[in-house]
């Protein structure tokens, strides 16, 4: 009978025991679930992190990739000024010889008249 009374106290001991530790038992239970929803939270916020990063560099790509396909425009459109300068430059030039050879002609038969006609005028 004894071991019997043993039995049934040690259940009341083991349900009082239960009772008083279970809140400990509880909080260092939730301690490793805190500390995992911590990680699961910073691991998300580092996967935004990313995401933006990822965003952001994709957006600066687009954006280099544009001032390339300008700055290649731009180098085009040079070739065509400078190949459009040199032929306006040659073409003021020819005008300037024409000019320049029209102006000698005349100042060429002025004197030729100017000289040659008292001559001729003598004979």
């Amino acid at each position: 009978m004894r071991e019997t009374e043993e039995w049934i106290y040690g259940d009341v001991l083991l349900v009082c025991a239960q009772a008083s530790f279970a809140p400990i038992l509880l909080q260092k239970m939730e301690q490793p679930i805190d500390r995992v929803a911590m990680v699961n939270q910073k691991i998300n916020t580092t996967k935004e992190i990313m995401a933006e990063n990822i965003d952001m560099a994709l957006a600066r790509k687009e954006r280099l990739e544009d001032m390339q396909e300008r700055s290649e425009e731009l180098n085009a459109m040079a070739k065509q000024f400078k190949k459009r300068a040199k032929q306006v430059k040659r073409y003021k030039m020819i005008q300037n010889t024409e000019h320049g050879a029209l102006i000698g002609g005349l100042v060429v038969t002025a004197t030729v008249v100017v000289v040659v006609s008292p001559l001729v005028a003598l004979l």
